[in-house]
C-alpha cells in the first residue's frame, strides 16, 4: 500500500470508479519491479548459507569470523545491507566462490549420495586434511581439488540399487497397523 501512496505503481487503476482498497487493481509487473528495487541484490542470511553449505549455523558463524579463525567466507558490507533485517548476509557469488574452492563434507555426500560422516572417514583413510582446525572452525572444510582427486572412492561408497531390499518399503494398511495377530492368527 506504501508503493501506492508514494506513486510507485502508476499502472494502478480503479475498478468500476469506486474509490474503496478492494476495488484497487495493480498492475503485477510495478509489483513485481517495485519487490526486485526493494531487494535489489542477491543476499542470503548466515541460516541459508549453512543450508546451502550442508553445515550448521555456528560454523557459518565462525566461517565469517576474523577471530574463530575463519574469514573463509565474506559477508557483505553492512553498508550494503543496511535496510535488510539480520546482522550478517553472505551475497550468492560470495557462497559460489567459496564452493569452488572449498568443499564440507555435507556438500560431498550431497553430491555423492553418501552420509557426510562416511565422507569425512574416506577423507580421512585417503590422507586429505582440512584447511583448518575443524575444533576451531567448527565444520571440516576441505579444498575442492584434495576432495576431487579422491572422489572413485567415495563413488563405491554410494548405495547399489540392489543393496536396499524391496521389501523394505512395504505399505501397511492402516488396518493392519492396528490390528495385531498373535502366533495362532487371532486378534487381540
Amino acid at each position: 500500500m506504501s508503493w501506492f501512496l508514494e506513486g510507485k505503481l502508476p499502472k494502478t487503476c480503479l475498478l468500476q470508479g469506486i474509490k474503496r482498497l478492494d476495488c484497487l487493481r495493480f498492475c503485477h509487473a510495478d509489483v513485481f519491479e517495485e519487490i526486485e528495487k526493494s531487494q535489489g541484490h542477491d543476499f542470503h542470511r548466515l541460516n541459508s548459507v549453512a543450508s546451502m553449505l550442508g553445515t550448521s549455523l555456528t560454523a557459518v558463524k565462525k566461517l565469517i569470523s576474523p577471530t574463530e579463525g575463519g574469514l573463509l567466507l565474506m559477508t557483505v558490507e553492512p553498508a550494503v545491507s543496511g535496510k535488510l533485517a539480520g546482522s550478517a548476509y553472505v551475497s550468492a557469488a560470495e557462497i559460489e566462490r567459496f564452493k569452488a574452492e572449498y568443499l564440507t563434507p555435507g556438500l560431498v555426500g550431497r553430491t555423492f549420495g553418501v552420509n557426510w560422516t562416511v565422507v569425512r572417514r574416506i577423507l580421512k583413510q585417503q590422507g586429505v586434511e582440512p584447511v583448518a582446525d575443524p575444533k576451531l572452525l567448527g565444520v571440516w572444510v576441505y579444498r575442492r581439488r584434495d576432495v576431487l582427486s579422491v572422489a572413485s572412492y567415495l563413488v563405491a561408497e554410494q548405495p547399489s540399487p540392489a543393496s536396499i531390499r524391496s521389501d523394505s518399503f512395504k505399505a501397511v494398511s492402516p488396518s493392519g497397523f492396528f490390528d495385531k495377530k498373535d502366533e495362532k492368527g487371532e486378534t487381540g
